[in-house]
């Protein structure tokens, strides 16, 4: 077991963790009435042994087949809360679910719950200081604030088990890519570089992935966490593209990293062969030429809007932290490569 703090977070990894330490800390916070959200994906039975189990004084179970969190649903949850008098949330679930609590507890923060978040995917998110909400028009909407760090965080891969294969490894080349780029970021300290150095060799212990098993996702859990410390330094261009167009339609984010990352790779070594040379980058480039994606969507998408794209690229926060300048040529010429 390992229960340790990170950025003021505590964190627990251990088998069947939430079961068995939900109910410490219910005393150690001083948890009344939980507020639960969680994905319909999940063992509700299971669930609910475990809530009972840690015998709150009540809970409320706001349970969906949830995407990422739209407006409206950001307002139903906060709503729904409101009329629960719960003094904590706990989020478990994907990224949709931990997007959606962070931004419960962002429009309470003058009567701050606490916030347990339990992740089933480990691309790093939940230590994250900000969340993603998608407006009426389709387009995502990104907020940071520390206060929707979470006090606790529950890494418990037995709840991600029967998590498919395919959403598993995309997972983990995105919890590989922050590590990537954290490693080589404009703004990196030697402590986040050496967690993201760290990362990357953990996650090509893993990658491609031939049994996915107990300890392949406790690893990428610690991939995503390191991860995360990493994208505190600030990202690259590998993210200020594909932020770019996941935030403009509903391709995934984890996908279009692996799809653009060697690209852009390619690019910033044209610029500067010694960037990457304190990485395993030929072993990186290795894993990702492993998955193939749908090309010919991502590309019908690219050109009908690659100038929208390019423009919200490099306006976008990671682009002073990527190690070298890219102009909107060099983008473009990215984008041309893709197309082709």
């Amino acid at each position: 077991m390992a229960r340790f703090k990170e950025q003021n977070v505590d964190i627990i990894i251990e088998k069947d963790a939430f079961n068995i330490f939900l109910k410490d800390l219910r005393d150690e916070l001083e948890i009344s009435k939980v507020f639960v959200i969680a994905t319909s994906s999940l063992d509700q039975d299971k669930l609910n042994h475990v809530i009972d189990n840690a015998r709150f004084k009540d809970a409320v179970m706001y349970i969906d087949s949830f995407v990422d969190p739209t407006e409206e649903s950001v307002n139903q949850a906060i709503e729904a809360f409101k009329q629960s008098e719960a003094d904590t949330i706990i989020g478990i679930g994907g990224g949709s679910v931990i997007d959606l609590a962070k931004a419960v507890v962002y429009f309470n923060l003058n009567n701050r719950p606490n916030l347990l978040l339990v992740p089933t995917t480990y691309a790093g998110t939940e230590l994250t200081k900000g969340f993603m909400i998608v407006r009426p028009d389709h387009t995502k909407k990104s907020v940071y604030d520390i206060g929707v760090q979470p006090d606790v965080i529950i890494v418990d891969p037995t709840l991600a088990l029967t998590l498919p294969k395919r959403i598993s490894e995309v997972v983990a080349l995105d919890a590989m890519t922050h590590c990537l780029e954290g490693a080589v970021s404009s703004l990196k300290n030697p402590i986040a570089e050496g967690s993201a150095l760290y990362g990357i060799q953990l996650a090509l212990k893993h990658l491609p992935a031939h049994e996915i098993d107990y300890q392949w996702r406790e690893d990428i859990a610690i991939v995503g966490l390191l991860g995360s410390k990493a994208m505190d330094c600030g990202l690259g261009h590998i993210h200020t593209i594909t932020y770019a167009i996941a935030n403009n339609t509903d391709l995934s984010h984890g996908e279009l990293n692996t799809l653009f990352a060697p690209y852009v790779i390619a690019k910033t070594l044209e610029k500067d062969p010694d960037v990457y040379q304190h990485t395993p980058i030929q072993q990186v480039l290795a894993v990702y030429g492993q998955y193939i994606l749908e090309w010919d969507l991502i590309s019908r998408y690219i050109d009908q809007h690659e100038d929208r794209f390019i423009a919200q690229a490099v306006r976008d926060s990671a682009y002073i932290s990527h190690p070298v300048p890219f102009t909107p040529q060099d983008f473009q010429e990215i984008f041309d490569d893709i197309i082709s």
